[in-house]
């Protein structure tokens, strides 16, 4: 009925990175709450983290999942929220060792609604970066960003349906189609 994990840690070895001193990374502070799973229907989910650094630092994801698919991952459904509390890009960098993140910071609040429906993933929601820092430089406004956008796994399409973005008073609204093909 139910599977808790609270405070868990998650050793991950990147087989292809051995010996570049990379190898192996461990993610703490992981909340983890499966609700009714069994096979083949829909379960509770709950996965969060904290990650190391000042202030909340937390991300988290709730919702429906399932039934898992058991080809491809990424087509199993998924209903619910993700949000933000005062995570910062550099504590995401630590996290995850994504080394294009280095010397860019900014704190992020927010939540979305997240769906994925037969490889048809969607989000919507609102963000807000705050002491922001993009390769050492200081960005020394607020910015916001509200979304509507959608990825289609099978045809690799993000479709912007709406993003706009205010830089301190100046608002950026775009929406449109982009392929993500390696081509």
């Amino acid at each position: 009925k139910r599977l808790t994990i609270s405070g868990g840690q998650i050793g991950f070895t990147d087989l292809t990175r051995r010996g570049t001193g990379a190898a192996r990374a461990i993610y703490r502070n992981i909340d983890l709450e499966l609700t009714d799973y069994a096979p083949d229907q829909a379960f509770g989910l709950l996965l969060a983290a904290t990650l190391p650094g000042e202030g909340a630092q937390r991300l988290s994801v709730r919702g429906t999942a399932g039934p898992v698919a058991k080809t491809d991952a990424s087509m199993t459904p998924f209903e619910g929220t993700a949000e933000l509390d005062a995570v910062s890009v550099a504590g995401v960098q630590n996290f995850l060792d994504v080394d294009a993140l280095a010397d860019t910071d900014s704190v992020i609040t927010g939540r979305a609604a997240v769906r994925n429906q037969q490889g048809l993933m969607s989000a919507n929601g609102a963000l807000t970066f705050a002491q922001t820092r993009v390769r050492g430089v200081p960005i020394d406004y607020p910015i916001a960003f509200d979304f509507d956008v959608s990825h289609a796994a099978q045809s690799q399409l993000l479709t912007l349906k709406s993003a706009k973005l205010v830089l301190d008073q100046t608002p950026l609204s775009i929406s449109g189609t982009i392929s993500l093909a390696p081509e």
